[in-house]
């Protein structure tokens, strides 16, 4: 049962990989490290869909595993009920235009960080630079509601990088 849990385990963590691959970059993990986000409307509908599918596979995993993964299945769901409240209660991605977050988050550990040679690094760098026009038209699209504050804020950050 222990290779069962940690199947679901490894699927969940790479599925998450696959939609936040700024988050994958921050860990190490490079296979990811010239793709961004999708920001549509669609790709977040879509990612909450998982993260319900997910705690419920969780949840009703049933099965004798050892009692560290008991505590590993406990935290999994945690960690995918707190995903799933940040993007389905409070919703910010549908409030928030500001962009500059996720740029610095996709860029970032590409020039801090020496985990390839600098060659490769400015490559992943030089294909999220391209795919960050896109990026900010899919956050513009799925902006359902914001305030000047927002607005204004979003410019200047936008402005100070």
């Amino acid at each position: 049962m222990n290779d069962e849990f940690d199947a679901l385990v490894y699927e969940t963590f790479y599925k998450i990989m696959e939609v936040k691959p700024d988050f994958a970059t921050f860990l190490g993990i490079r296979q990811y490290d010239k793709k961004m986000p999708a920001a549509t409307l669609q790709a977040q509908e879509a990612y909450i869909r998982f993260l319900k599918e997910y705690i419920k596979k969780f949840e009703a995993f049933e099965g004798a595993i050892t009692p560290e993964r008991q505590v590993d299945k406990g935290l999994m769901i945690y960690i995918l009920k707190n995903y799933l409240f940040e993007e389905d209660s409070i919703r910010m991605w549908e409030k928030d235009p500001d962009v500059t977050d996720i740029f610095s988050q996709a860029i970032f550990p590409l020039v801090a960080r020496e985990v390839a040679p600098f060659g490769e690094r400015l490559e992943s760098i030089t294909a999220r630079l391209a795919l960050y026009p896109a990026y900010i038209q899919e956050v513009k699209s799925r902006i359902k509601s914001s305030n000047t504050l927002w607005v204004d804020m979003a410019k200047e950050a936008c402005g100070n990088l």
